[in-house]
């Protein structure tokens, strides 16, 4: 799904947090670049709405960096696990 350009992708009704506490819907907002999605908030377009959703629904706005293509996540678990045995426990 997209709106004006911009890929969305509204998860369904029920959220299963299996930690920490994220009652309500989830939507995902997909962009090329933590960059652009800055852009996009900072936007006349989107600064006009802030006030319109603050005022009709609690929730937060959540910017978040995604991953590369070719992210190997075995690649960083290898360095924390790395980097957790080579550091003293405090």
């Amino acid at each position: 799904m997209t709106s004006r350009g911009v890929p969305y992708y509204p998860a369904g009704h029920a959220v299963d947090g299996v930690e920490g506490a994220r009652p309500g819907a989830v939507v995902v907002l997909g962009f090329p670049s933590i960059e652009e999605a800055r852009a996009w908030y900072a936007s006349p377009a989107c600064q006009e709405l802030v006030p319109l959703r603050a005022r009709n629904m609690a929730g937060d706005l959540v910017l978040v960096e995604g991953v590369a293509p070719d992210y190997d996540p075995r690649a960083t678990a290898a360095a924390l696990r790395a980097g957790a045995v080579a550091t003293p426990a405090a």
